[in-house]
């Protein structure tokens, strides 16, 4: 065996695998003994084998695998758990897609024969592995089932307003760690001495039979929670006591150097979730969901979970909660928690007798929602309902529909300013350049003019794969023009270099014939033009009648096949809408254009 290779190392979790060194060792032994050149090494660091979802360097691996040029043909991997605690199917389906490329997979440490015995070998330790895996998730439910009813952490960034005090396997407090608002960590001693700051993204250090419970923070966190029980209990809502928080300055729990969608400021989700957090009480609430890829809890055991996809949870119901009482030191009293509950309860009935439940989007008459953008802070606009003074004849308070920034309904005048946008006007502004773009399409040139932008579009994106097609086509004939003039010089004297060479040859026209015929079958499933076009222009011709007479989710989904996003300007009053040059049915993007919107006036009366 020689040539050349790539080498795939991953640890787990696990603090007891084989780290990626000993690994990287093992490989490179193996290989020198061989005469093996490893070119390149693929590292999963620290990441789970049960599944290949979150594994980017075994991604990688298998996307450069099926790469034109590619010149290695072998994947050394120091054993079957390294390649993958996955179950025998997953394992195999891998490994056939690599033998399809050519490429074979060794694991360095098994101690395979290189016979068909392996094929009987290989799917037990498979097996072994996932195996190994379930038996861990069953231990580590035990444990964390006995912390629970310890009443310690369980894991995660403590609510706000709290701390982990740390204790170490003989139960002695050693350390106080605070979760700081840019995301780095605060390490006291147990009397709240400032000892050291951990960095955001620095993990932290503990030993494996360390334990935290929460204790209360600094007293201005603290004092920030209970008032926002207060205010809340006073009659104020999320709303109002987010935008007390953000004109006094007051950081939220989570700021701009956190990620992309945090900007330090407090939101009505944020407030929400600390009004309906039963942790304040000094209760411990755990296991409302189920995250585990093989078991979850029930009845206070493992059980199988229903479903084995990889970071899918589940919510548990209720009676698969595990509560401990006094766990810890509350914030807020018990009863005035409940209290807060039944307000909020009745506060969202009320909500959703009036339209405004969570999760309408499908069914609420505003068109636009989520295609609406404040060109000022850049958030969503959404739906809202101003109720004017005047009334019907029946009694009922007029009510006008607008659409309103996000950002000032979340966080408040700290965040954007007011302004609201007539519902009926944006909306009916849309459907009319949406239906002058279908009359274009449907037009004498529309099936032309579909024909040439989806063309360049598919040659400009890679995904027409006719030149390579081309390509390839040329290199079969060059291959058998070379192989017949090796014919032409074969006699006795150079038979054994001829051989070689028309071997390699042939290695390269088997592997060059097969991408001919995978590209020879996507060229059938997406080059037909006029299939795309005509079904195009069906979707076109059918949506006609949606745009005006069907139910809010169709019309909705009619809007967004040709719709991208409509950027509205609160201080000009002016709108840019985003026109795809073809619709696409399934919301996909393939060409943009714009379109200057009319002028919207903003409307800042009536409240």
């Amino acid at each position: 065996m020689n040539g050349k290779a790539v080498a795939y190392l991953r640890r787990s979790t696990d603090r007891q695998d084989q780290s990626i060194d000993d690994q990287r060792k093992a490989v490179e032994r193996y290989a020198q003994e061989r005469g093996i050149e490893v070119v390149k090494y693929y590292v999963d660091d620290a990441v789970s084998g049960t599944s290949t979802d979150d594994r980017k360097g075994f991604q990688q691996m298998l996307s450069d695998a099926r790469t034109d040029g590619r010149d290695w043909r072998l994947i050394l991997v120091y054993d079957v758990k390294r390649f993958g605690r996955v179950d025998n199917d997953e394992a195999g389906h891998y490994r056939f897609l690599l033998r399809q490329a050519g490429i074979d997979v060794v694991y360095v440490a098994e101690n395979f024969s290189g016979d068909d015995t392996d094929d009987l070998l290989r799917p037990v330790k498979q097996w072994q592995a996932r195996q190994e895996s379930k038996d861990l998730s069953r231990v580590t439910i035990r444990g964390l089932l006995s912390l629970s009813e310890g009443g310690w952490w369980m894991g995660g960034a403590p609510p706000y307003g709290y701390d982990l005090l740390y204790h170490d396997a003989s139960g002695r407090a050693y350390m106080l760690v605070r979760f700081m608002e840019n995301g780095s960590k605060q390490i006291f001693d147990p009397k709240g001495k400032p000892l050291r700051v951990i960095e955001r993204r620095q993990a932290l250090a503990t030993a494996s039979g360390d334990r935290s419970k929460l204790v209360k923070s600094a007293p201005e966190r603290v004092d920030i929670v209970r008032r926002i029980f207060a205010m809340y209990l006073n009659g104020d809502g999320y709303k109002t006591i987010a935008s007390s928080l953000n004109a006094q300055g007051i950081p939220s729990p989570r700021n701009a150097e956190w990620g992309r969608i945090h900007d330090g400021k407090w939101s009505t989700e944020s407030v929400r979730s600390i009004i309906v957090n039963r942790l304040y009480t000094g209760d411990m609430v755990w296991n409302r969901r189920a995250e585990g890829r093989f078991h979850r809890i029930s009845g206070r055991r493992a059980v199988a979970r229903e479903s084995m996809i990889a970071g899918q949870a589940r919510e548990n119901p209720e009676t698969d909660w595990i509560v401990v009482e006094d766990a810890h030191e509350a914030i807020v009293e018990r009863a005035q928690y409940f209290e807060a509950q039944k307000l909020r309860m009745s506060r969202e009935r009320i909500g959703a007798n009036n339209g405004f439940t969570r999760g309408m989007g499908k069914i609420s008459p505003y068109l636009l929602t989520g295609l609406l953008k404040c060109s000022r802070c850049g958030r969503n606009l959404q739906g809202h309902v101003v109720a004017k003074s005047e009334r019907r004849k029946d009694g009922s308070r007029v009510r006008t529909r607008y659409y309103l920034c996000g950002g000032y309904v979340s966080k408040g005048p700290s965040v954007c300013e007011k302004a609201l946008f007539p519902q009926e006007a944006l909306d009916e502004f849309v459907l009319d350049v949406v239906e002058s773009e279908m009359e274009r399409l449907l037009s004498e040139n529309g099936r032309e003019t579909l024909r040439r932008v989806i063309d360049e579009e598919l040659r400009r994106s890679g995904d027409d794969p006719r030149e390579e097609i081309g390509r390839l086509k040329g290199r079969l004939a060059e291959i058998d023009a070379q192989a017949d003039r090796l014919l032409d010089l074969l006699d006795g004297s150079n038979k054994q270099f001829v051989d070689q060479k028309l071997g390699k040859l042939k290695k390269e026209k088997e592997l060059v014939k097969a991408r001919l015929e995978e590209l020879t079958e996507k060229k059938t499933d997406i080059l037909d033009l006029n299939s795309v076009v005509e079904g195009i222009l069906a979707f076109v011709s059918q949506a006609k009648q949606s745009a005006r007479e069907g139910t809010p989710e169709e019309r909705k989904s009619f809007l967004r096949s040709f719709v991208t996003k409509f950027d509205m300007d609160p201080d000009k009053g002016e709108g840019l809408l985003h026109v795809r040059d073809v619709p696409d049915p399934a919301a996909g993007i393939l060409s943009n254009s714009s379109i200057a919107g009319v002028g919207f006036e903003p409307t800042t009366s009536g409240l």
